[in-house]
């Protein structure tokens, strides 16, 4: 991925905006484990509910692979379940975490070593989604790739896109768990995406431009703006948007880029790319992003509010 060249179209189109996945460098993915501890982002807390209760019921049949593939492995928390549910199964588990923050990836890599030692053989792959995938895809083995809640982050053609490539990975040993966001109650989603913790996350965009590229920016210029707009069409998801909005008429420059970026007073800034930095899906939407993947739905499970579910997916 060419980082400046895509941070370069951002700032030069209509809308402008900082690609979503540019928050998270070393600092970022620190920052946004801080958001997950807090307990108003029920997404998290969420989906542990569903692993803590569901495990062995997501992997009942499924005790043959031999490969993980976690896709956005963070700091892996949540993969651990699946690492210690196969671990009574299988003596050795290739582990194959994805993750952009090359820094934050090693780190988290480090732990796992130290903690499971010759249990897991771990290949950790440095990358976004696609290429990820493309170099998971070399593995040898039967595969069980892992996606918790990062896809819906995505625009709706880039999760069609993204899941058919997984698809084309897939033998009929492998199979796909991921889970994305149902909650559609405002309040809920305003508490989990408005708090401090969130906006020092967001603001981490800001932050990394002014590190690495020397940006100019003052964010004393922008007022930050969290909106939920909500959908009623099935067809159209509802999402989450957080822009920098100018609250007057400023400019600033990007000395490696060599661009200046004039701003009218009003002018949104959004921190992600397209509609939303996160989708909520109805579950009959989460069933047409599967059939249009040409995936095949074979189970789901909600966590006790319904604010989650996992999807188990085949080819």
């Amino acid at each position: 991925m060419d980082v400046r060249k895509a941070i370069l179209f951002g700032l030069t189109t209509s809308p402008k905006y900082i690609p979503g996945w540019y928050r998270y460098d070393e600092d970022g993915s620190k920052l946004n484990d801080k958001c997950l501890e807090d307990t108003d982002y029920y997404v998290h807390r969420s989906e542990l509910n569903v692993m803590q209760t569901k495990i062995a019921a997501m992997l009942e049949h499924d005790t043959q692979y031999t490969a993980l593939v976690d896709m956005g492995s963070g700091n892996c928390q949540k993969t651990r379940f699946f690492i210690d549910e196969l671990l009574k199964y299988q003596d050795k588990i290739h582990f194959y975490p994805i993750d952009i923050s090359k820094e934050f990836l090693f780190e988290t890599c480090g732990r796992l070593s130290a903690e499971y030692a010759d249990k897991l053989d771990i290949t950790p792959i440095a990358a976004d989604y696609e290429n990820g995938i493309n170099k998971a895809s070399k593995c040898p083995h039967s595969k069980l790739i892992l996606w918790f809640s990062s896809i819906q982050c995505l625009e709706a053609e880039d999760q069609v896109r993204k899941l058919r490539q997984i698809k084309s990975v897939l033998t009929d040993k492998c199979c796909l768990i991921f889970s994305v966001d149902i909650t559609q109650d405002k309040e809920s989603v305003m508490k989990a995406y408005g708090d401090v913790h969130a906006i020092n996350f967001y603001m981490n965009s800001i932050q990394r431009l002014k590190r690495e590229e020397l940006c100019t920016i003052n964010p004393d210029n922008y007022k930050l703006e969290v909106q939920f707009v909500q959908e009623d069409s099935p067809h159209k998801m509802s999402s989450v948007q957080v822009l920098l909005r100018s609250q007057l008429n400023n400019s600033f420059k990007l000395p490696f880029l060599g661009i200046t970026v004039d701003m009218a007073e009003g002018e949104p800034l959004y921190l992600h790319e397209g509609v939303g930095i996160s989708h909520k899906f109805t579950m009959q939407q989460v069933q047409r992003l599967v059939q249009e993947s040409g995936l095949r739905l074979v189970e789901t499970w909600q966590d006790d509010q319904h604010h989650v579910v996992f999807c188990k997916c085949k080819a």
